[in-house]
């Protein structure tokens, strides 16, 4: 499973005290910067965009019914890079389980764009390359099927490319997190939007889904 967590915690749970009193506490908890003041109130932080890429390798995506081609190496002289190729003409996709910390703000939801690579000789002439996002969540001690929600979209449009050049599509709106909680696994859903926001009629290979969430400004030290 996919974590958006550091996966390299400072240490399991250690605090300090600061002032005359210990008045400010502040603290790391599995990885997790923490802060309060010595009565509990919460103390007020910046809130800090983080960002999370889902290589199109990664063993953890699992195809859909329709699911891209398998991964492929493709070579332009210096460059070789590895993609799964997405159809024209068949809505396919991959989904993946990712945890979510701590620490997560559910109010901004999640974002998400992609990286592709124009895979085929006819490149795109003022075409355009769509994706869609959406999850179900799953809360630990419960069945792991769900339904996913609405999806959001994330386009690229008016493209002229010509083949081996590397784009990416726009930064989606948020997908609705409102009832995910820290410690859920939300199972993401990534599907190639043919026939809406996507009019080039060629494959596309993917690289990799790079996806784009915010810290809660309140954190607490429990």
């Amino acid at each position: 499973m996919s974590d958006f967590k550091n996966p390299n915690p400072i240490s399991n749970r250690r605090s300090i005290g600061i002032g005359r009193n210990n008045d400010l506490i502040i603290g790391v908890e599995d990885g997790q910067a923490k802060m309060k003041l010595k009565d509990g109130q919460k103390v007020s932080m910046t809130r800090r965009p983080k960002s999370v890429k889902i290589k199109i390798s990664d063993d953890e995506l699992r195809n859909l019914a329709a699911a891209p081609d398998v991964i492929a190496e493709i070579v332009n002289g210096n460059a070789k890079y590895r993609v799964r190729k997405f159809s024209n003409s068949v809505e396919q996709g991959l989904t993946i389980p990712v945890r979510i910390p701590k620490d997560f703000d559910k109010n901004q939801g999640i974002k998400f764009d992609v990286d592709f690579y124009i895979t085929e000789a006819t490149g795109p002439s003022a075409e355009s390359v769509g994706f869609k996002a959406s999850l179900y969540k799953v809360t630990p001690g419960n069945d792991s099927d769900g339904t996913f929600g609405d999806a959001v979209d994330s386009n690229l449009t008016a493209m002229t490319y010509d083949q081996h050049v590397i784009a990416r599509t726009s930064l989606s709106s948020a997908i609705d997190c409102s009832s995910v909680a820290p410690g859920d696994v939300c199972n993401l859903k990534f599907v190639r939007n043919v026939g809406i926001d996507d009019n080039y009629g060629q494959k596309v290979g993917v690289k990799e889904f790079n996806i784009f969430y915010e810290t809660d400004d309140n954190l607490n030290f429990a």
